[in-house]
């Protein structure tokens, strides 16, 4: 890990290596891919039209997930069932043609749909 990383990127790393994902760096991410050369891709028409799709409770529910939290304390923070926030998860990784939280969360960071 750099030095230069935050609490909230400490927390999500620590959490996703307990349930054994890989973890990069987001710096070390981008030097690496400009080493391997796909460092300048961008969206295309499509996928900014998918990424403008997301309703306001989406985004909300995208920023929570990149903070690494669980359906259940994302829930609680939005007063609704953790039922209604595995729907919305599973209906925006369909608008954004993604398979998994972690690609969600490399999506939303890369494409600045969270701060």
């Amino acid at each position: 890990m750099l030095k230069s990383i935050n609490a909230q990127e400490l927390v999500m790393t620590v959490k996703s290596t307990v349930l054994g994902l890989s973890v990069i760096h987001r710096e070390a991410f981008i030097s690496f891919s400009r080493i391997i050369g796909t460092a300048g891709i961008t969206l295309s028409a499509s996928r900014k039209s998918l990424e403008s799709s997301l309703t306001p409770r989406e985004i909300e529910i995208v920023q929570q997930v990149t903070e690494g939290k669980e359906n259940r304390e994302i829930a609680r923070s939005l007063y609704i069932s953790e039922g209604t926030v595995k729907n919305a998860i599973s209906a925006i990784l369909k608008k954004l043609n993604l398979k998994t939280r972690i690609e969600l969360v490399v999506y939303a960071i890369r494409n600045h749909i969270v701060a």
